[in-house]
Formats: structure tokens, C-alpha cells, sequence
């Protein structure tokens, strides 16, 4: 049912963007008793969508994937990308300098612990 409704979006859509609109003449605009017959029940199918349980879930799913595709091209700008490399070269300088932090003081307790068991001998 879902794949039915999502059908009738995309033939909706597609017959309003190729419609052509003609602006000299208004008389060629009126559309032929098939395309009048087809676009009522296009708009009668929609009409009946917004009532089905599936559509919200739809909707949902789509405007997250908008969302997210809109962050990724934000996010992949060059300079969004340098920052980040900027911002991960950052992060690792710093655990880099708090690893070595740790063996050195790791090492002093090894050598204090080595003197003060040398002393207890």
C-alpha cells in the first residue's frame, strides 16, 4: 500500500514538473479530458495518503534523509574539512602528550618502587 502511494506521488510530480506551460497562449494550457481524468485521481490517491498509518512513518524517513544529506554537504565543504582535520590533529598531539605524561610518570613509580624495594632488602 505504501509503495502504491509513494507510485502516486512520483507520477504526480512528474506530470506537474514535465507539464509544459505555454504563457502566450492560455487556451493550449487546458489539459485533455485524459490528463483532467488522470490528475483527479492523482489528487483523489494523495488525498486518500494523508490518511494512511504508513505515510507519517514516510514523510519521517524522508525528511531525515534530507536532513542528513544537507549536513553532509554542509560538512564537506573545504574548508568544514579542514577544520576537522585541524580539530583531529589537535586530539591526537594531545593524547599523544598525555600517553607520554603516563609513561613518565609510570616510570617513576617503576623506580621508586624499585628503590623502595632495594631498601626493604
Amino acid at each position: 500500500n505504501e509503495k502504491q502511494i509513494l507510485a502516486a506521488f512520483n507520477k504526480e510530480n512528474k506530470m506537474i514538473s514535465t507539464k509544459k506551460v505555454v504563457e502566450e497562449d492560455s487556451a493550449t494550457n487546458i489539459p485533455t479530458v485524459e490528463e483532467y481524468k488522470e490528475m483527479e485521481k492523482l489528487k483523489y490517491n494523495r488525498e486518500m495518503a494523508k490518511y494512511q498509518p504508513g505515510l507519517a512513518k514516510i514523510r519521517k524517513t524522508a525528511k531525515s534523509i534530507q536532513s542528513a544529506t544537507l549536513k553532509i554537504k554542509a560538512n564537506n565543504t573545504p574548508s568544514a574539512s579542514h577544520s576537522k582535520l585541524h580539530e583531529i590533529t589537535q586530539t591526537s598531539s594531545l593524547i599523544a602528550q598525555k600517553n607520554e605524561s603516563i609513561e613518565e610518570t609510570l616510570y617513576r613509580l617503576l623506580v621508586r618502587l624499585d628503590q623502595s624495594k632495594s631498601s626493604l632488602a
